[in-house]
């Protein structure tokens, strides 16, 4: 199945590039991370290593057109996968953005219901 991405806005940073398909929400792993100016295969690699992570592979279009198999995280992983990366360890650039997309995440969290997300 092919997705387009489509940008999510996040105040004070970058959008996220996510897409919506087997009942939930995705969002392009290598364009958060470009945005932070992290390694993508150095986070990918950790998160594939993490009990907690759904991290997957999707064909999706990218900027140029193409078709090519894209690493995902949905929507359930970002907050975890954000609230390990140190805020003093990227660059003085990158670091409003890191706290954005956090504060973002930990938002979002707030949001849910008492008892966590519907079923």
């Amino acid at each position: 199945m092919n997705a387009d991405l489509v940008p999510v806005p996040v105040p004070g940073a970058d959008d996220l590039m996510a897409a919506q398909f087997d009942g939930r929400e995705w969002a392009s792993l290598r364009h958060m991370c470009d945005s932070l100016g992290i390694d993508y295969v150095t986070q990918l690699r950790k998160l594939k290593g993490r009990s907690w992570a759904t991290v997957g592979q999707k064909p999706m279009v990218a900027a140029d057109g193409k078709v090519r198999e894209m690493a995902l995280v949905d929507s359930k992983t970002i907050p975890m996968w954000l609230a390990t990366i140190d805020e003093n360890r990227v660059s003085v650039e990158a670091r409003p953005k890191l706290i954005a997309y956090q504060r973002e995440a930990r938002d979002a969290l707030g949001d849910l219901p008492a008892g966590g997300p519907p079923p």
